[in-house]
């Protein structure tokens, strides 16, 4: 789980600025809303209230490569082999939106409790959230290590992104995996800082997100044949399988209703296993690491010689802490097959194989009118003092800003599903 899962609050003689979000997750274009609660205990000086939305991608591996150099003072010469590690790591920020909330005007704002709303439509294309972390153990002695990092020059110009970071893993350790994408949604109240001592009030929070699925699953059909061959050259006769599934994607913890018709015509008796396989595959600009493995594996009864089975049940649960949802970027690849595998004594194993996405339950399409009705936060910011209820104005994309009063209905037209247009909505 990610440390920061719950929400870090900044307190000060100044008063709490907290964030909340109407869902615990989102799907890439999907409205995000949310609400910035202030509560100040004395006058504050302030220019702006903010939001952040914020993506990074970044990986961390280690690779074994010793080295072997001479033992001085040999004769004959003799050598010695150095254990030595090799770490590559990477981290990039993918998508960066800042979202004005409040502008505040005059001297600053008096004590009491404000609400601010916001909303803002994610836009398409974004990977998923991810997270796999192992750590690096077993660690020899006399252990060398040589780091290297996407983005040398870069660094050398002092742009290189800092790679720690306390809201997705713990600094200063080594790991052997590291695979993050994550987002987090920072709220900045601006202070006017004469002297420089007064840090701004902050907090930040989670913001997890899943891809879209474009195409509503389908059910699917997979047949195939192989050959029983042992020790390397002898045939044993064919192996045929045709496999139903109910669905080509599934929703985390549901299970896969598979049916095949199984025909061994070889002399072999087969024992069967069903496998969740993840192909899962972290780089860099200098370098990639494979860490695709069977996470899942359910045994059946072994298919008899010469046996013809019909309709027969292979099902799959899909849970565990490895199974989440299917995600692509820039750094990090992970899908999921669906594997029929069968031992074959002497001889090569057999396998057969279906992609399969996990995905996260997906949002209702957008509606296509909806009323700027006054939130509840509005009307405790029009109740307390030097804070009038203003209009909110809406930015989209491309357009000029609209001004609509509180409680005017205004009419949006949904942004397509597989490729919305990012707006912003802002409470002036």
């Amino acid at each position: 789980m990610l440390r920061f899962l719950s929400a870090v609050i900044t307190n000060s003689p100044l008063g709490t600025v907290r964030a909340t979000t109407s869902k615990p997750y989102f799907v890439e274009g999907e409205l995000v809303q949310g609400n910035v609660h202030c509560e100040f205990l004395a006058p504050v000086a302030a220019k702006s209230i903010t939001v952040v939305l914020e993506g990074y991608e970044k990986v961390e591996w280690h690779e074994r490569k010793d080295r072997t150099e001479t033992i001085p003072g040999t004769d004959p010469p003799q050598s010695r082999t150095i254990p030595r590690y090799v770490r590559r790591r990477a981290k990039k920020t993918f998508f960066k939106q800042n979202i004005p909330v409040h502008l505040i005007q005059g001297s600053g704002m008096m004590p009491g409790t404000y609400d601010f709303p916001f909303s803002y439509a994610l836009p398409a294309q974004l990977p998923g959230s991810f997270y796999e972390r192992q750590p690096l153990t077993d660690i020899p002695h006399g252990c060398e290590f040589e780091d290297k990092e996407s983005g040398f020059f870069s660094k050398l110009k002092g742009e290189a992104e800092k790679f720690e970071d306390s809201d997705d893993e713990d600094g200063g350790t080594r790991r052997k995996l590291l695979a993050v994408i994550n987002y987090k949604l920072k709220v900045t109240v601006d202070l006017v800082n004469f002297g420089g001592f007064i840090p701004d009030l902050y907090t930040r929070i989670p913001l997890i997100v899943h891809p879209h699925l474009g195409v509503p699953p389908q059910p699917i059909y997979h047949e195939e044949s192989r050959e029983v061959v042992v020790c390397c050259c002898f045939k044993k006769g064919p192996l045929h399988v045709a496999a139903r599934f109910d669905k080509n994607a599934y929703v985390a913890g549901e299970t896969a209703d598979v049916h095949a018709d199984l025909d061994n015509q070889s002399t072999k008796v087969l024992p069967t296993q069903v496998q969740l396989h993840r192909v899962f595959t972290i780089k860099t600009n200098d370098g990639s690491a494979d860490f695709s493995e069977d996470i899942l594996a359910v045994d059946y009864p072994p298919l008899q010689a010469k046996t013809k089975l019909r309709d027969e049940p292979l099902p799959l649960k899909l849970v565990g802490d490895k199974v989440k949802p299917t995600t692509s970027g820039n750094f990090i690849s992970c899908r999921y097959m669906y594997q029929f595998h069968c031992g074959v004594s002497w001889g090569s194993d057999i396998e057969f194989s279906v992609p399969l996405t996990i995905y996260m339950p997906q949002p209702p399409p957008m509606p296509l009118t909806f009323a700027a009705a006054p939130m509840p936060g509005m009307a405790a910011a029009a109740a307390a003092p030097m804070m009038p209820v203003q209009p909110m104005i809406m930015s989209p994309s491309g357009g000029a800003p609209v001004v609509v009063l509180p409680g005017q209905p205004i009419m949006v037209a949904a942004a397509p599903m597989l490729a919305p247009q990012p707006v912003v909505y802002v409470q002036a």
